[in-house]
């Protein structure tokens, strides 16, 4: 390694590390190597991490990066987390970014959010230190020139992002229609928890179509379609048969339904084969499971604990009619007892312990007790009042994070700000772990889906 590194390498490593959080320092060494052609020491690459407030494993297994055991302010996390799932940033980046072609659009991303965080702060007499900025809103602050140059920008181009274009964002979705291949239409709720054959009386639940939109794109990205579980208790339904052979047979179209009935956006796919896996109780297939408890268990990690798990090809079918569908029946119970938790339903044969940690990232906690779908929900963001807002200065980047601010406290039900924990990242999410005094306020958080650096926020 040579003598004196140079600082353009300092300035790679910190960037790639805030946009690579999976990564070890010995990937990151590699990393360095590969464009630079220089070799440098895996302890060097953590002493350049150190003073940010991160830190990295330098072994080859358990590859994890977390925040210094101290509390952060996890909770301004949550809310760069929700900007860019309303996409407000990304709509300002889209108008400037023209004038800076020597900058990535997801760099002027983010440094509009540093901006308008730190304005947002001042205007409501709040602290943060500028590394926990810098941190929130995933920029180094070696780049302030850049972030200058963003300011300079913005003075100069006059925005105006509309009320049309707020409202797009934030449309809220009661219900889902899907159209099947083999003539089969059937509905679920939002957040694709549960499986219904008609629109139920009353709403139980909603989702913002950015939600939707970024669920069903994710879907059909990874091929699986997953469905939280299966209502009906005693047994399979004929409802869930018919989306068994339904999503076999191919998806045409998915429509999005408001709170009054009315189909607000349409998904066409064209027939698109998925396959699909979808959780139940037990207790619904009881009769069938007394014999599995010989069978050898395995283990598996997911986010909501360690499972030993086994499976059985099982076939299913309806008292009255001909259908019947064999499917991988999966059952899971905890390590040390005989008691089983919950089972899974799919009709994938191969790669299944990744499809089961994927499902228990969207339902960490569904396998202890399935949500009620009546659940105390936040606010109906389309009655929020929503206005055009200017952004000429950096002042009024201040005044969109108040905006979001508020559509978060009203979605969610809690402010947020001032909420502080230990944060954590792993392979594929990032774990929060409130300090005690707000566990209690965050619990419409439990069902979010939301992402930091690319990763699904987990909280604890």
């Amino acid at each position: 390694m040579p003598k004196k590194i140079p600082s353009e390498i300092k300035i790679y490593i910190k960037r790639y590390s805030g946009n690579e959080n999976s990564l070890s320092v010995r990937k990151i060494s590699d990393k360095v190597k590969h464009k630079f052609g220089i070799s440098i020491s895996k302890s060097y690459v953590a002493s350049i991490l150190q003073p940010s407030g991160k830190s990295r494993k330098t072994g080859r297994k358990n590859e994890v990066i977390k925040y210094k055991r101290k509390e952060f302010p996890c909770g301004f996390i949550f809310l760069a987390a929700f900007s860019d799932l309303l996409g407000f940033f990304e709509q300002i980046s889209n108008l400037i970014k023209n004038k800076l072609p020597s900058v990535t659009e997801t760099d002027i991303q983010n440094y509009l959010k540093y901006i308008g965080l730190k304005n947002f702060l001042v205007a409501k007499n709040l602290l943060l230190k500028d590394s926990e900025i810098a941190y929130i809103s995933q920029v180094s602050l070696s780049e302030r020139s850049n972030i200058q140059l963003v300011e300079k920008v913005l003075a100069t181009t006059p925005i105006n992002i509309g009320k049309t274009f707020f409202c797009d964002k934030v449309k809220p979705v009661a219900h889902l229609k899907m159209f099947f291949t083999d003539g089969t239409e059937l509905f679920c709720d939002p957040v694709f928890q549960s499986l219904y054959d008609k629109l139920p009386d009353v709403i139980t639940n909603y989702a913002l179509i950015s939600e939707v939109r970024r669920k069903i794109k994710t879907f059909f990205k990874e091929r699986v379609f997953y469905i939280g579980h299966i209502e009906k208790i005693d047994s399979i339904s004929e409802v869930f048969i018919n989306f068994a052979q339904g999503v076999t047979s191919g998806i045409n179209k998915i429509e999005a339904i408001d709170i009054s009935g009315k189909t607000i956006e349409t998904y066409k796919f064209g027939d698109k084969k998925l396959s699909f896996i979808a959780g139940y109780y037990p207790k619904q297939l009881n009769k069938k499971l007394e014999s599995i408890d010989k069978i050898k268990y395995k283990s598996i990690h997911t986010i909501s604990g360690t499972f030993a798990y086994t499976s059985i090809m099982a076939r299913f079918g309806l008292k009255e009619g001909n259908k019947e569908i064999i499917l991988n029946n999966f059952i899971l119970k905890n390590r040390n007892s005989k008691k089983l938790i919950w089972g899974l339903l799919t009709n994938k044969r191969t790669d299944l312990e990744s499809l089961f940690k994927r499902y228990f990232l969207l339902w960490p906690r569904l396998h202890t007790a399935v949500k009620e779908h009546s659940r105390e929900k936040g606010q109906i963001l389309s009655d929020f009042a929503l206005t055009d807002i200017n952004i000429n200065t950096a002042a009024d980047l201040g005044i969109l994070w108040d905006r979001i601010n508020k559509l978060f406290l009203a979605k969610y039900m809690v402010n947020i700000v001032n909420f502080r924990g230990l944060i954590t990242f792993k392979d594929d999410f990032c774990c929060v772990k409130w300090s005690d005094s707000v566990k209690n306020s965050t619990k419409l958080l439990e069902v979010s889906d939301l992402y930091f650096k690319g990763k699904k926020l987990i909280q604890i």
